[in-house]
Parts: C-alpha cells; structure tokens; sequence
C-alpha cells in the first residue's frame, strides 16, 4: 500500500505573492490614468498605452 501526502510547495509561494502584487500596481495605474483623463488627457492616453502589463 503506498499513500501520498499533498505537501504545499514552498517554492509557489513568491509566485503567488508576485502575482497578488502585480495586479496591485495594475489596478493603481489604470486608477491613476482615468483620473488623468480630465486635466491631462495626453498623460492618460501614454499610461494607458504603456500600461505595465
């Protein structure tokens, strides 16, 4: 009889982490340049193009 443990992989955990951060900084950048839409419409349209995707 053999059995099998589900063991957590640690070395999972920093992509979970980055993953978590990344959508962090993504959902500030699109916050940031909608609110630049009104009194900078250029700087909006550029992050928006360059979004840090």
């Amino acid at each position: 009889m053999t059995s099998t443990t589900q063991a957590k992989a640690p070395d999972r955990d920093w992509l979970k982490s980055y993953y978590y951060l990344r959508f962090a900084v993504s959902a500030v950048w699109v916050v940031l340049a909608l609110a630049a839409r009104r009194s900078l419409p250029q700087l909006a349209a550029v992050m928006l193009v360059a979004y840090p995707a």
